[in-house]
């Protein structure tokens, strides 16, 4: 279902793609296919993903914002998430 809706949202070949959750419920190996695609797709639009599982999005964010009770706590580089997730 998810990957059906993703597939006719990118059909229509917007500028921006946003997503909700777009890994939530799916097997390990759809979830994967769903991350290359999202990787690929990076390159040809702007992509906003919200999620509760920052892990897998990390892979593909270039930048990601940090919310907390609906306001910004913190815009960072995927590769400072990672610095502050191993201390």
């Amino acid at each position: 279902k998810a990957a059906h809706s993703l597939s006719q949202a990118i059909a229509q070949k917007p500028d921006y793609l946003f997503q909700d959750e777009p890994l939530a419920n799916l097997h390990i190996t759809k979830r994967k296919s769903i991350t290359k695609l999202l990787e690929k797709l990076k390159s040809e639009m702007a992509i906003a993903i919200s999620s509760h599982d920052p892990i897998p999005i990390l892979t593909i964010a270039d930048r990601v914002v940090v919310l907390e009770e609906g306001r910004i706590a913190s815009l960072l580089k995927p590769s400072e998430i990672l610095k502050e997730i191993q201390t």
